[in-house]
C-alpha cells in the first residue's frame, strides 16, 4: 500500500443513520472516546481487551500488537481511495468514487482522510 492505510473500519447504512440519529451520534462519540482511550495508554487498553474478551493471551503480546510500530488508532480514513479504485478496476464497484467523502458520512469530513 506504500504507506499507512485503513485496515478495519466500522460501517452502517444511511437508513440506519437517518432512522436513528441519536444512537448514531452516540456511536460516533463512543468510537472517538475509545480511540482516545487506546491512544492515551495502549498497554491499559490491551489489558481492557484481555479482560473483556476473557483472552488467555499474555498482556505483553497484546500490548505489543496494540502499540505496534505500524499500527495507528484513528478515525481518519487512510488510503481508502486506493482500495476504492482497485475495487472499481476489478468490477466490485461499478465506478470509482471521486472522493473518500462519497462513502463516509459527514461526521468525519473534518479529518484529513484519503
Amino acid at each position: 500500500m506504500d504507506g499507512p492505510h485503513t485496515f478495519t473500519l466500522a460501517w452502517t447504512s444511511a437508513k440506519f443513520r437517518n432512522d436513528n440519529p441519536v444512537l448514531y451520534k452516540a456511536l460516533v462519540a463512543a468510537l472517538r472516546e475509545a480511540t482516545d482511550i487506546v491512544n492515551a495508554d495502549k498497554r491499559a487498553a490491551a489489558a481492557l481487551w484481555i479482560e473483556d474478551s476473557h483472552s488467555k493471551l499474555p498482556l505483553d503480546m497484546v500490548a505489543g500488537i496494540v502499540a505496534g510500530r505500524e499500527v495507528t488508532w484513528t478515525l481518519t480514513p487512510q488510503a481508502t481511495m486506493k482500495f476504492a479504485r482497485f475495487m472499481a478496476e476489478v468490477g466490485t464497484l461499478k465506478a470509482a468514487p471521486a472522493s473518500w467523502h462519497d462513502y463516509f458520512f459527514p461526521e468525519i469530513y473534518d479529518a484529513n482522510g484519503s
